[in-house]
C-alpha cells in the first residue's frame, strides 16, 4: 500500500511540475541544459569516418553511417540532459512508428528451465520497447506469448553511461508492449532480454525488440548547417555510393565545420523536455529501491535546474 501511495502522489507532483515549472523552465532551458557544440568530437568523428574510406576495411560503410549519427547528434547542438538540441526541432509523437531492431522467435520452455537471450541496439533514440505482435510476421497466423524474465538497457546520453536492471518475471502477451522510457535522446542504447515461452507456444511465437527515434527537423539558422546537410546527403546514399564520392562528402562537411569559428546557443520550447524528464522519473519509481533512490535524485536535480 505505502509504494501505490508513494507512485502516486509522484504523478500528482509530475502533473504540477509541468504547470508550475513550464514557464519557469522555458525561461531558463538555454542557461540549464545548452552548451556549446563540440566541435573538437565532430572534427575528429569526421577524420576517423576519412580514415575508413580510405582504408576501406571490412564493413567500413557501416561503421561510417554509424559515425554519421553521434556527429549529426554533436553538431545539432544536445542539451546537457539530452532531452532536445539547440539546433534542431524534435516530434516524439507516439504515433510515429518505431524501428524494429530484432524480430526472433522464442522457442526455450521456461517451465523446463529453459530460457534465451536477445540483444538489439539502436542510435539516437529516446524509448525502447519489448514488443508481443498479434501475429507472426508474414504468417498472419495467431503469435504467442512471450515470459520476460528480465531485461537490462545500457545507454549513454553526452557520453555518460547509464544502466537499468529489471525483473519482469511476468507475461507479455500477444497483441502488447512493454515500453522502456530513458530520460533524453540516447546517442545508443543496447537492451538485453532474458526471456521463455509456455510448451504450447514453441515455434509459434515471435518477440521483437522495437526502437523509438525521435523525427527531426533541423534548424536552417545552425552555424553547421552546411556540415549538417552534406552528412545527411551521405548518410541517404553510403550504402551503395563509392568511396570517392564518400570521401568527397565528408571532406566537404569537414571544411564546413573549420568555417564556423564558434557556435552560439539558441532556446527552444521546453514543455516536452520536462514531460519527458518526468515521465522516465515514474518509470524509475515503479521499479526497485536502487531505481527509486535514482528517481529522487532526478527529481531533485530537475527541481535544482528549475529554480
Amino acid at each position: 500500500m505505502r509504494r501505490i501511495v508513494s507512485i502516486s502522489l509522484a504523478a500528482v507532483l509530475i502533473s504540477a511540475a509541468v504547470l508550475v515549472f513550464g514557464s519557469t523552465m522555458e525561461a531558463r532551458a538555454g542557461e540549464t541544459m545548452g552548451q556549446p557544440v563540440d566541435v573538437r568530437s565532430a572534427t575528429q568523428n569526421i577524420e576517423a569516418m576519412i580514415q575508413l574510406a580510405e582504408n576501406q576495411t571490412e564493413d567500413y560503410k557501416q561503421e561510417i553511417n554509424a559515425m554519421i549519427d553521434l556527429t549529426l547528434h554533436i553538431l545539432r547542438g544536445p542539451y546537457l540532459d539530452g532531452s532536445g538540441y539547440d539546433y534542431a526541432e524534435l516530434d516524439m509523437d507516439d504515433d510515429n512508428e518505431p524501428e524494429t531492431m530484432l524480430s526472433e522467435k522464442v522457442d526455450a520452455v521456461w517451465e523446463a528451465g529453459q530460457q534465451q537471450t536477445f540483444t538489439a541496439r539502436a542510435r539516437t533514440i529516446y524509448a525502447l520497447q519489448i514488443n508481443s505482435p498479434k501475429y507472426r510476421t508474414g504468417l498472419f497466423k495467431n503469435n504467442g506469448d512471450t515470459y520476460l524474465d528480465s531485461y537490462r538497457v545500457e545507454f549513454s546520453i553526452n557520453g555518460k553511461k547509464r544502466t537499468i536492471t529489471r525483473e519482469h518475471k511476468n507475461w507479455v502477451r500477444r497483441n502488447s508492449t512493454l515500453e522502456i522510457p530513458l530520460p533524453g535522446i540516447s546517442e545508443w542504447a543496447q537492451i538485453d532480454i532474458v526471456a521463455g515461452v509456455a510448451p504450447a507456444d514453441v515455434n509459434h511465437t515471435i518477440i521483437e525488440l522495437r526502437a523509438r527515434h525521435p523525427l527531426i527537423k533541423d534548424d536552417p539558422k545552425n552555424p553547421f548547417s552546411y556540415s549538417v546537410d552534406q552528412l545527411r546527403t551521405l548518410q541517404k546514399n553510403v550504402a551503395y555510393a563509392k568511396s570517392e564520392v564518400i570521401l568527397e562528402k565528408l571532406n566537404e562537411a569537414l571544411q564546413g565545420i573549420e568555417a564556423v569559428p564558434v557556435a552560439t546557443a539558441s532556446n527552444l520550447s521546453a514543455d516536452q523536455r520536462i514531460v519527458q524528464k518526468l515521465e522516465y522519473i515514474l518509470y524509475l519509481l515503479e521499479g526497485n529501491e536502487l531505481e527509486q533512490e535514482e528517481a529522487r535524485k532526478e527529481l531533485r536535480d530537475l527541481i535544482d535546474a528549475l529554480q
